[in-house]
């Protein structure tokens, strides 16, 4: 669990840092003595001075101490479960609800603190002191540690005194011939009852459970239903996620105190129990239990349930009408791909607030949802409309709603759709795949708006002016719509950071007002079918449809308005004319991205691009060369084996900081090309300074027989791989090792290992495993690694005292074995004079 720190916990944290406390401020040594005057801290104050200054342990000690027994109870309980990572959330843990004061309680002594979803979380040193109390003074009443467990099943700890029992995740127990529910049966304390997934086998049968039990979260319960002795009339939380349960008994039992219940993923659950023994019943999940098919009636009236969470229930076709169920805050039926229609709505409902909805069968919505402010609509295939009197969203989120054309007027200032001016709360506006959306209003204003995204629905033909101020949206993707331009009022966006615009097929222009905090352009279209190896390119219908010649035009004549810009994509975009002369002011541009553009050539200010890391010029068929003098901080170059061959050494010359290239799949690179490639990089290798570099990747398109040039240093199939050094092997002339590789996956990550002579436990063993980069292609690559010599012989590991010719093995890994499989090494050691021969392999 991730244990944060509440602010006031810093105070007893740091405490020792203080000689004294300032007396004259008033201040109190303890968080629940805030407020207090001076007779009530100064005994506390005397207490701190006799503990050690650096027994921190020691002064938190002191808030537990001043706690009532229900309050310490409370906590201990807290302290102990919280190790494992169960989630405990505020009311579980209660009684009832009288007591959840002593939650707050604990808070403002610094105990515990709240985070998101009411989770309490408990710092790593407060749970520590609280397992100290618990081992000094409540021995065998909470058993948490993995070793108390084993004692506890081997009859060597007293049962009937243990209140809380917390087995962790996949725990082994050694005999399998302990009768466990024999042992629990003796457990007649027993109130918290936390057994993590795995550590009963499926085939444990559980025949007894305590009545005294209050709180059971049980990951994995492996028999089919509660034992029929189980009475829960105290049971406040039931947790069994993961079970075989296929009903909870087979007979009625009352839970009168039960306020959280959670089956989710229990795929052998058909029915629901009756909700109608669980009149308290306030959180209920069935997340995941794809066979669920029935849900009890009396769902319909459970008074006090706020959370309903039925997604992935791809079974269940029908719910009961909801009668009663004006508490409920979330409805998420999500995946619920055969609910025939929404339940019919009886009475208020206006506590929901979050409704998530997803089923192809659903026609249309209920009116009851006025105080909805979160809700998605995802695979809602024939839904027509959404309810007007939605009017509150703050988030809106619709997918694969193929039969919707327009939303709500609730949402628009005009009932016409004259202008969209969503209320003021809505920070999120989603629309994708809506195929047969066509009309948005003419202007939209939004001003809270942060997050806008119309995608992938064609037949929206344009898209509104913008309104008003929209200071704070910061990310518009317009993706695959059907819009010839973006309109001039855009420049009002002055937050905006990210623009999308690929796969826009008629776009004829791009946003000509200047965008000053703008970082990430995107203006491309999808990658169309490939004929053989060829990349088909789509090109923009208008006949005007050359890129500005100047960005001076694009940004109202300021060209500092795209000063911000970090990315620019214009892949597969038909640019007549090539790019902006004055592309070179862009100082801020990081990546830029003209793949299967029909560019000819680069600006000469090119080479001004100082911030320049990243280059995509693949499938650029009239592209015949890169610019003598490219930026000076390139790093990544993705391009054709044509282009990367001719200007690889330029490359390495001027771009000290460039290692790694990406040869596309344009043709067929052949394993004689391969050699010829890297036999032009070793000997530019041996003109420059390639010092500067700790390596060199290389990616080439998966072909068999490039592994052939190393074929009298391959393995196949193996997770590591190792050569021996032959005598003297380290010359003056030696450069280093060419390694390569086919990885199954994209990520690639090298640990290169050199091997000393005469030392077992490899104390004087150099490593290198600083390679963490990963690919960007999607097909299979073969990939090369050049190490230098010198960035082996400098890395990690201690070489006093020896040569290079004292290391006798190479060995080399991939970081990411453990998750891809790789296959057919091979490895080269490189001389000067490889390099100069006509064949380098």
């Amino acid at each position: 669990m991730l244990f944060s720190i509440n602010p006031k916990l810093l105070h007893l944290l740091h405490r020792q840092r203080r000689k004294k406390p300032a007396k004259e401020k008033g201040k109190a040594p303890k968080a629940e003595h805030c407020g207090r005057d001076k007779r009530h801290w100064e005994p506390i104050i005397d207490r701190l001075k006799r503990i050690p200054p650096k027994d921190i342990l020691g002064k938190l000690r002191l808030s537990f101490d001043g706690l009532d027994k229900d309050e310490k109870e409370l906590f201990l309980n807290i302290a102990c479960l919280s190790r494992y990572n169960f989630d405990i959330c505020v009311e579980q843990v209660q009684r009832d609800v009288s007591r959840g004061f002593l939650i707050d309680y604990l808070i403002e002594k610094s105990l515990l603190s709240i985070e998101l979803k009411n989770s309490i979380v408990v710092h790593n040193m407060v749970r520590e002191m609280g397992e100290i109390v618990i081992r000094e003074e409540y021995a065998n009443i909470r058993i948490w540690l993995p070793e108390e467990v084993c004692d506890l099943f081997k009859g060597k700890l007293i049962t009937e005194k243990v209140e809380s029992l917390c087995i962790p995740e996949d725990y082994y127990f050694e005999d399998d011939l302990v009768d466990y529910s024999n042992i629990i049966k003796r457990m007649q304390s027993l109130k918290i009852l936390t057994v993590g997934d795995g550590a009963f086998s499926s085939n444990c049968t559980i025949t007894y459970l305590p009545s005294s039990l209050r709180f059971i979260e049980w990951q994995g319960y492996p028999s089919i239903s509660l034992p029929e002795s189980f009475e829960p009339s105290q049971l406040v939380v039931l947790c069994l996620c993961k079970s075989r349960l296929v009903e909870l008994w087979p007979i009625s039992k009352k839970l009168s105190n039960l306020k959280h219940l959670d089956l989710s993923e229990s795929l052998g659950l058909r029915k629901t129990p009756n909700f109608g023994d669980m009149p308290n019943l306030e959180t209920l999940y069935l997340s995941g239990c794809m066979n669920l098919e029935e849900v009890h009636p009396s769902l319909g009236h459970c008074r006090m349930l706020t959370y309903l969470i039925l997604d992935g229930c791809c079974k269940l076709k029908k719910l009961p009408k909801f009668v009663c169920m004006d508490s409920l805050e979330d409805l998420n039926l999500l995946e619920c791909t055969r609910l025939e229609e929404f339940p019919e709505i009886y009475g208020d409902m206006r506590c929901l607030s979050i409704l998530d909805l997803g089923s192809p069968w659903i026609r249309s919505l209920s009116s009851s949802f006025s105080g909805v402010r979160d809700l998605q609509l995802a695979y809602c295939e024939i839904l027509e409309s959404i309810p007007d009197a939605i009017r509150n969203l703050s988030d809106l989120s619709i997918s694969d709603c193929n039969k919707l054309e327009t939303l709500p007027n609730s949402l628009f200032e005009s009932q016409q759709l004259e202008h969209l001016e969503i209320h003021d709360n809505l920070r999120l506006l989603e629309i994708d795949r809506c195929e047969n959306l066509k009309k948005l209003p003419i202007s939209i204003h939004m001003e809270s708006l942060q997050y806008l995204s119309i995608s992938n629905s064609p037949k929206l033909d344009t898209f509104p002016e913008i309104k008003g101020d929209m200071h704070y949206l910061k990310n518009l993707n317009l993706n695959s719509i059907g819009i010839t331009e973006v309109p001039s009022s855009i420049g009002n966006l002055l937050s905006l950071t990210q623009l999308y615009l690929k796969g826009c097929e008629d776009l004829v222009s791009l946003p000509g007002q200047p965008l000053s905090n703008l970082m990430n352009l995107q203006a491309s279209f999808p990658q169309q079918k490939r004929r053989g190896d060829a990349r088909i390119s789509r090109s923009l219908p208008a006949a005007n449809d050359t890129f500005p010649a100047r960005l001076e035009r694009a940004t109202g004549g300021d060209v500092s308005g795209l000063s911000t810009l970090g990315e620019l994509d214009l892949s597969n975009l038909n640019i007549l004319g090539g790019l902006p002369e004055d592309l070179g002011c862009l100082h801020s541009l990081e990546k830029l991205d003209v793949s299967g553009s029909n560019i000819s050539c680069l600006p000469k200010s090119f080479k001004g691009l100082l911030d320049l890391q990243h280059l995509n010029v693949q499938f650029c068929q009239n592209l015949n060369e890169l610019p003598g003098e490219p930026p000076p901080n390139l790093e990544e170059l993705f391009a054709d084996y044509h282009l990367a061959l001719k200007s690889i050494k330029d490359l390495l010359i001027n771009c000290l900081k460039l290692y790694k290239i990406g040869i596309s799949n344009s043709g067929t690179v052949s394993s004689e090309q391969v050699n010829v490639f890297l036999q032009h990089f070793l000997r530019t290798c041996i003109q420059c300074d390639f010092r500067q570099r700790d390596y060199f990747v290389i990616f080439f398109p998966d072909q068999d027989r490039i592994l052939e040039l190393f074929n009298n240093d391959r393995f196949i199939n193996q997770e590591k791989m190792s050569i021996d050094l032959y005598p003297s092997w380290h010359t003056d002339k030696f450069m280093g090792f060419w390694i390569c590789y086919s990885p199954a996956g994209q990520y690639t990550g090298l640990e290169a290992t050199l091997v000393c002579k005469s030392d077992p436990e490899r104390k004087y063993s150099l490593k290198y495993n600083s390679i963490h980069r990963y690919s960007r292609f999607k097909d299979p690559f073969i990939c090369c690694v050049y190490i230098p010599f010198e960035t082996l012989w400098n890395g990690e590991g201690n070489k006093e005292g020896k040569n290079p010719n004292d290391y006798y093995m190479l060995e080399v890994s991939d970081l990411y074995r453990k998750w891809e499989e790789l296959y057919n090494w091979g490895i080269r050691l490189v001389y000067e004079k490889d390099a100069m021969t006509d064949d380098l392999f």
